[in-house]
């Protein structure tokens, strides 16, 4: 502690000693609350560089998980779907997808909607539901159609080429041909239910005939494999012994759009 020494008179300090260790003692003390300081500071650095250790650590988890869960929903909506298809699960969205009521979509309009790995089955269930042959005819004769680049025409005329390949080939298995969509929407669910059976029907009777004629057929069946295998050429050639014919009750606008003799 200092002495206001100008204030007071100036003999009256004279001869006064100071204890030097007393300034001793003081520096001392603020030697010693320096360094704590100083280590308080440097533990706080530790402290914030390991929080931003952990931050960056959970950044990388959280991207992680997004990414997880993008992967599960994008999977679980595959399994939904195949479970609708299986089960005949409709919901309301879907009973006004297959409704006779709405406007009828363009083939290339309906082909956006599908996904790339469509089963065969799937793509029969499909054909029908977005009516595609009334779709593809409509297109045809559309201005939009007409003013389209050639390139575009060519890529609409391939995708419907395929599907209808595929399409002939499984009503060689089928027992009946589909029925029309019906008007009632609370008939839609059963039509969808009939659908799907007679598709999984023509799926199954279609693979064990290709069992039976070709060694190891692969698991997968592509249109890209049935345009190219001999086997089904044989099954479309009305002089093979193979050749097979489809459903009688097979509407004759339909034979002639798929090219069978009436």
């Amino acid at each position: 502690m200092s002495l206001p020494i100008d204030l007071l008179p100036p003999d009256a300090v004279r001869d006064t000693k100071v204890d030097p260790r007393s300034l001793f003692n003081r520096h001392n003390s603020l030697c010693s609350s320096c360094n704590s300081l100083f280590a308080q500071k440097m533990n706080l650095e530790d402290d914030v560089s390991q929080l931003r250790l952990d931050a960056a650590h959970l950044t990388r988890s959280n991207q992680c998980l997004e990414k997880a869960v993008t992967d599960q929903n994008q999977l679980l909506s595959r399994v939904a779907n195949a479970l609708e298809i299986k089960f005949d699960k409709q919901d309301s969205k879907a009973v006004r997808a297959v409704s006779p009521v709405g406007d009828l979509m363009f083939f290339s309009d309906s082909m956006k909607r599908w996904r790339k790995d469509f089963s065969l089955k799937e793509m029969f269930i499909q054909y029908f539901t977005d009516q595609c042959f009334e779709g593809y005819e409509l297109e045809k004769s559309s201005n939009e159609f007409k003013n389209k680049l050639p390139s575009e025409k060519n890529i609409i005329k391939g995708q419907f080429k395929r599907l209808k390949k595929t399409i002939k080939v499984m009503r060689y298995f089928c027992d009946s041909f589909p029925k029309p969509i019906p008007q009632e929407p609370s008939s839609l669910v059963t039509w969808q239910r009939q659908l799907s059976t007679l598709a999984e029907q023509a799926m199954n009777a279609l693979m064990n005939a290709l069992t039976g004629e070709i060694p190891n057929p692969p698991k997968l069946i592509t249109p890209a494999y049935l345009l190219k295998v001999g086997v089904v050429k044989d099954w479309e050639n009305p002089e093979s012994p193979s050749a097979k014919s489809p459903p009688k009750d097979t509407p004759n606008a339909i034979l002639v759009h798929f090219g069978f003799n009436l």
